[in-house]
């Protein structure tokens, strides 16, 4: 701190106030966080843990949720200066067996169906099919546009839309994709009843808010990718592919950031 060292006759020290404490396990402490003052000032540990159970394993969408909230009530308060209101969530993946030991059954994963049959023996190894293991996906699209340049559509909706706002878009419908969980009267049996459970709220958020082409077909249509491997995984972003390829069928990704804009994406099988 310059006016520090400056009061200090140009020097100045400190000891740093140092906690540890022990985590224990996922299943205890599924995540970790850490704010600035003005956030830990401004919102209670009740209230950042209220948030983090509508985004588990969102840590994209929960910090921009808290930061917005402490934001919100900083500006009520009328100080007249924004202080920096930073958020960083670490969230750990449940272990993969416990994981797929828990989610509903699901089909095996689909391999590309461009293998000629003289390719079989490579497709047969594990590194090649490592490669080739593909993915149903769903989406909902929110499209954004900052900076100087004008927007490539001038007269969309979103052109207009800044990065916050589209994240806001879907963190929204995050939590309406919750609520909706919450309101079945029985947990689905396997995959494909949960698919079903969840599509009608689906489709209803993709028609309204998603500015892909997809969101315009019919159900049980609406907002598919289709079968995307590795590689297509990998077009749309290393970030895409890196959010998507930890999905276990049927769950929904964290906010996903591409050229595109921003996605919200569900593994369907």
């Amino acid at each position: 701190d310059r006016l520090l060292k400056a009061n200090a006759g140009g020097a100045g020290s400190c000891i740093p106030r140092v906690q540890s404490f022990q985590l224990a396990g996922v299943e205890r402490h599924p995540f970790f966080c850490l704010t600035s003052a003005t956030v830990a000032k401004t919102l209670s540990v009740a209230d950042i843990v209220g948030v983090a159970e509508g985004f588990p394993l969102q840590p994209r969408a929960f910090c921009g949720e808290v930061a917005t909230r402490a934001s919100e009530y900083v500006a009520m308060a009328g100080t007249g200066c924004m202080p920096a209101c930073t958020v960083l969530q670490v969230a750990f993946l449940p272990d993969a067996s416990t994981a797929q030991a828990s989610a509903p059954a699901a089909k095996k994963a689909k391999l590309s169906s461009n293998l000629s049959s003289g390719n079989s023996s490579a497709a047969s190894s594990s590194s090649s099919s490592s490669q080739l293991l593909s993915m149903r996906l769903r989406h909902i699209l929110v499209k954004f546009h900052e900076g100087p340049k004008p927007a490539p559509d001038p007269k969309s909706k979103w052109a207009s839309r800044s990065r916050a706002e589209a994240e806001r878009i879907l963190r929204k419908a995050i939590l309406e994709i919750r609520q909706d969980q919450k309101e079945w009267t029985k947990p689905p049996k396997d995959l494909t009843e949960l698919i079903f459970l969840s599509s009608k709220k689906f489709t209803q958020l993709a028609r309204q808010l998603s500015d892909c082409q997809t969101a315009l077909k019919g159900p049980p249509s609406c907002g598919e990718l289709g079968w995307l491997t590795q590689e297509d995984r990998a077009r749309k972003g290393e970030h895409f592919r890196d959010l998507c390829d930890v999905l276990q069928p049927g769950q929904w990704s964290d906010i996903i950031a591409t050229a595109e804009g921003l996605h919200l994406v569900q593994r369907v099988a």
